[in-house]
């Protein structure tokens, strides 16, 4: 209020975490400060862009104070002692990976984590106990969104030695269920199951309930239950943190299982619509990497559920090592069964996760159902039971089809292993399936300029809309309209996007042009 920005900065490193009315007050304050100031302070530009993150309105001017926080923490780094550079590396983690910056944000995480990890903050007179548990959290979360799930299961385990040895029972909660949440990323779910045990929900404060802080345990507990066939549990799970998909950035992760919860309950044309008008308004071209290739998994996911074939860009930039499972079934689907063999081949071997080893086989079983007859169904058998016998994990069951079930059972019970025919059996019986046997068929040519109505359409709701959008007559719009749905046999908007989700016609976001390999 007087104007002392650098001693500002020095209070604000040692009194976290704030109380609710304090941190109010700060908001209201920063609002005040003029933007030249907050520029030359990294922690106050830090805060004050968080402040504008929270909503989607402000989220584009929060760039700017994310830069500058990152640049100025930069060039103060040279006079500060090493654990004051190691919590500023930590927030300058965070920084980059709300710009989208992947390579800076996980070098800043790594070196950061580097010290942290050594440090003791419990047994320490500095005041810096607080910010310290804050920059283990944000380097492990940076160091996930890096796909280096290793290292961001370590930041997660000394955040949660440091919350113990502090007495914060709500940290505590915290490290478990992010750590919760990196073993269901990798499809490890009797450690995520164990993990979650340990949360003692009466240690959360009320305020925090259904909160961005909760979201990876509430994603993980989502897993959890659609691996046991729960999905209205698995619903209900994510139904208090929906609400975060507008602003969180997380909102790829509630996303995929809200979508594949809402399928299996039989409302698969909705969550789809749902799904593409989310992925449409979020993505940018600040997306991290991480997010976008986890959306065109997903989305290579949803086509499984639903029957529609495979796109290029899906397969492109797909998680790496399930990219050649995907092309696999595409080739099966085009009769080229020779080249869904060595892509399948190809798909074992980079496969090193539990769920992607898991995806791989599904894909397999799959890909026979298109009359590939070398490939041996009994062994993708055995891995399903090997992987749910030792992690617990089952969900990508219910892509099977019901006859794709079937041939594996007969092939299961044709080369004797009944055993493992008869743990799939009850495996199979929990997790109901959501592929149709049948692709889709023919897809429709559309202009280009019918295809940009179409994508308009994902997020705009009338004529009038999409004419606004793509600076058009609403007359233009409405003869397009007319056009596109005589060409995909429909008579609304509602079914013309189901449609053309289905048949593959929606799902390049603008901002997925700028992907980086």
């Amino acid at each position: 209020a007087v104007g002392d920005y650098e001693y500002a900065t020095f209070v604000l490193m040692r009194a976290v975490p704030l109380p609710q009315e304090d941190n109010r007050r700060i908001s209201e304050l920063l609002s005040q400060v003029p933007a030249v100031h907050l520029h030359r302070h990294p922690m106050l530009a830090l805060r004050y862009a968080l402040l504008l993150n929270k909503t989607a309105k402000t989220q584009r001017k929060a760039a700017e104070y994310f830069a500058s926080a990152a640049l100025m923490g930069k060039l103060r780094s040279s006079s500060t002692p090493p654990i004051e550079r190691a919590i500023q590396l930590s927030l300058e983690c965070a920084v980059w990976r709300m710009l989208g910056q992947e390579r800076r944000m996980r070098d800043a995480a790594a070196n950061s984590l580097e010290v942290l990890e050594h440090y003791d903050p419990v047994g320490s007179q500095d005041g810096l106990q607080g910010l310290t548990i804050e920059a283990l959290n944000q380097c492990g979360m940076s160091l996930m969104y890096a796909f280096d799930y290793e290292r961001a299961l370590d930041a997660r385990l000394a955040y949660l030695r440091v919350a113990e040895k502090a007495g914060r029972p709500h940290v505590r909660n915290l490290a478990l269920g992010n750590i919760a949440l990196i073993d269901v990323l990798q499809g490890r779910f009797h450690g995520a199951a164990e993990a979650l045990r340990d949360i003692r929900q009466e240690d959360y404060p009320d305020v925090w309930r259904d909160s961005y802080f909760v979201t990876p345990e509430k994603i993980a507990r989502a897993w959890l239950h659609l691996s046991e066939g729960q999905a209205g549990l698995a619903r209900n799970e994510l139904a208090g943190i929906e609400p975060h998909l507008d602003t969180i950035e997380h909102w790829e992760m509630i996303l995929t299982p809200l979508t594949l919860a809402d399928t299996a309950l039989g409302r698969g044309r909705e969550a789809m619509i749902r799904f593409e008008r989310i992925v449409e308004e979020r993505t940018t071209s600040r997306t991290l990497p991480w997010v976008r290739k986890r959306v065109q998994a997903a989305r290579a996911l949803m086509g499984m559920a639903t029957g529609q074939r495979m796109r290029k860009n899906d397969r492109k930039y797909a998680v790496q090592e399930l990219a050649p499972a995907f092309a696999a079934i595409e080739a099966a689907q085009d009769g080229k069964g020779e080249r869904a063999v060595s892509l399948l081949a190809k798909a074992e071997l980079s496969a090193t996760s539990p769920l992607r080893r898991m995806l791989v086989a599904v894909a397999g079983i799959s890909v026979s159902r298109y009359g590939v007859e070398s490939l041996e169904l009994a062994h993708f058998g055995a891995v399903l039971t090997e992987i749910m016998e030792d992690f617990g994990l089952r969900w990508p069951l219910m892509l099977l089809s019901d006859a794709a079930r079937e041939q594996l059972l007969v092939a299961l019970d044709a080369a004797e292993q009944r055993g493992t025919a008869g743990q799939l059996r009850q495996a199979l019986a929990r997790i109901p399936a959501l592929v149709p046997d049948e692709l889709h068929g023919r897809v429709p040519a559309l202009t280009p300029r019918e295809m940009d109505v179409l994508h308009a359409m994902v997020t705009s709701e009338n004529r009038a809309a999409i004419a606004e959008q793509l600076f058009t007559s609403v007359n233009t719009v409405k003869k397009q309209l007319r056009s596109i749905y005589q060409k995909l046999g429909v008579s609304d908007r509602e079914a013309a996007l189901a449609r053309a989700i289905a048949l593959g016609l929606i799902g390049t976001a603008n901002g997925e042009k700028e992907v980086v390999e």
